[in-house]
């Protein structure tokens, strides 16, 4: 009985650490832009009901569905009243919520594999910094794995339910990101490359046709389609939203093997993964004195999981050591992080949080490889030796960790940080804050931002104010009636590029201060003088 419920308990602990490991001080890394862009697309469904898929940007609509919850609970009445916790906690619980599934799949991966899995998934530190995200990536991470589960459970059991919810999943991947498909196409390479394997190899046939009923792929396969629709269309409310759901991979296909900043070499991820070491040097401005970074390089690696995800492969190809796992899923889950893995590394366009889908599958195979290790060694104090060293590893796996997410969360030398908006914004939004509790007008002052830069994660930082305009260039602000109007707003912000002329059309009138936007993008910010010194004399 004790041994029946040790790892039940054991993956329960893990989940309340992964929890304790991704709540804390979620507000105290500034937004990503992408962030932001999603925290608006939220507030529009959630203000105004509605959901229109742009199939150009923003991926599906299952983050923000899943986040109306939160904003209920809380009490928000309006999108000012958001904030980054009640965004970032939905990420958090699912990024969690993947122990929970790993126990769903412990005996086809094995007790201590799976346990292993647990530790691994609970401190990685790329699947921990991304679980602390406002992006669409973990909700897909958690669905696929998902599906996974349930199918290998319906496989196993040939109940109708696990089949129904394997297909719910299917249609929540389709309405969360694009590159579901990615999933789907390795999941099917895999599925046959393990009959295959399995024939070859081991000089016998495995069939799945005995647990697998068409009439329960049918109903799973139309609940699937019935989840996206509805979720794509706001209930049906907007039946375009499914079509463009479909057109878009024809958008997606040419922006990944297209030109973009975003294009990476073949081994990006693989890189990132294995080791990094981050350099120190200059910061250069056009617009600010040179900046110097004293702060010494740091090392990052996850190479044990990688090692050992590789070690559990070569297990499960060639039938060694594999106790009670069962042979077939583990190798399904061998060849599916191999095919995912080698699809993702060969797509040009790349963005780091994208690793986490074949991550995934390393870190299962990890814990996999980890048991099968401990198992191959002869004696007992080699396997308590084996144990201790893995330990060992995992606490610097777990100090990265705490390192990536809490000391370095928006600092160019984490190898996760991508694009991300400086600290400085913080101080920014601040300061704004003190300026609208001066000004007369309070939070109905007028912001001009013109700016040819990409201006986000700014108007989530200015989302307590009323009246902020953009325009890309003063040109752009119209004739010369409205641009006078724009340029007597209390506060103006502007690139680099807008500056020289803004200098000379505001003369003395503003104080001008800069903050930075992003490494090596500075924004100036004109106050007006009057409001400039009641915030000195406040101070």
């Amino acid at each position: 009985m004790k041994r029946r419920w040790a790892l039940p308990v054991g993956m329960l602990l893990l989940w309340v650490v992964a929890l304790a490991w991704r709540v804390p001080q979620l507000a105290e890394r500034p937004m990503h832009g992408d962030e932001a862009v999603h925290a608006v697309k939220l507030d529009t469904l959630w203000e105004k009901g509605k959901y229109e898929y742009d199939p150009q940007e923003y991926h599906g609509p299952t983050l923000y569905y899943c986040t109306l919850p939160i904003l209920w609970l809380s009490g928000s009445h309006t999108f000012s009243d958001v904030n980054e916790v009640m965004l970032r906690i939905v990420p958090a619980l699912f990024g969690a919520g993947l122990i929970l599934l790993v126990w769903l799949m412990a005996d086809g991966l094995g007790r201590w594999a799976a346990f292993w899995g647990g530790v691994f998934m609970t401190i990685s530190p790329c699947m921990v910094f991304y679980s602390r995200y406002y992006i669409q990536e973990t909700l897909l991470v958690f669905f696929t794995l998902a599906a996974i589960a349930a199918a290998y459970r319906y496989a196993r059991s040939g109940r109708l339910l696990w089949c129904l919810l394997a297909g719910a999943c299917l249609g929540l991947m389709h309405a969360t990101k694009e590159t579901w498909i990615m999933s789907v196409a390795a999941m099917v390479a895999a599925a046959l490359m393990t009959l295959l394997w399995t024939h070859w190899i081991d000089d016998r046939k495995v069939t799945w046709r005995p647990l697998i009923k068409t009439r329960d792929v049918t109903r799973a396969a139309i609940l699937a389609v019935a989840v996206s629709v509805l979720l794509f269309s706001t209930f049906l409310t907007n039946p375009r939203g499914p079509l463009d759901s479909i057109l878009a991979y024809n958008i997606y296909f040419n922006r990944g093997g297209g030109n973009s900043v975003h294009n990476h070499p073949w081994d990006y991820y693989l890189h990132l993964l294995l080791y990094t070491r981050s350099s120190k040097g200059p910061i250069f401005s056009s617009r600010l004195p040179l900046l110097y970074n004293f702060s010494p390089p740091i090392a990052w690696s996850e190479a044990f999981i990688v090692l050992l995800s590789l070690a559990g492969m070569l297990a499960a190809l060639w039938h060694k050591g594999i106790g009670r796992a069962h042979l077939s899923f583990v190798r399904f889950l061998t060849f599916y992080t191999l095919f995912l893995t080698l699809i993702y590394c060969a797509i040009p366009y790349k963005t780091p949080w994208c690793m986490m889908n074949f991550l995934v599958g390393m870190i299962l195979l990890a814990g996999f490889g980890a048991a099968s290790l401990v198992r191959s060694l002869r004696f007992v104090p080699l396997k308590v030796l084996a144990c201790l060293v893995m330990m060992v590893l995992g606490l610097q796996l777990a100090n990265q960790s705490y390192a990536a997410n809490f000391k370095y969360s928006a600092d160019r030398r984490n190898p996760y940080v991508y694009a991300h908006t400086s600290k400085d914004i913080l101080r920014f939004a601040s300061d704004l804050e003190n300026l609208a509790k001066l000004s007369p007008e309070g939070h109905d002052m007028l912001i001009s931002v013109i700016s040819s830069e990409n201006n986000w994660p700014l108007p989530w930082y200015v989302r307590r104010f009323s009246h902020v305009g953009y325009w890309p260039s003063l040109a752009a602000t119209g004739s010369p009636d409205q641009q006078a109007l724009v340029l007597s707003a209390p506060l103006i912000i502007a690139s680099s590029d807008v500056e020289p002329a803004l200098q000379q059309k505001l003369g003395n009138k503003y104080h001008e201060d800069y903050f930075s936007l992003r490494p090596e993008v500075f924004l100036a910010v004109f106050v007006k003088n009057e409001l400039w010194n009641a915030s000195v004399k406040q101070r």
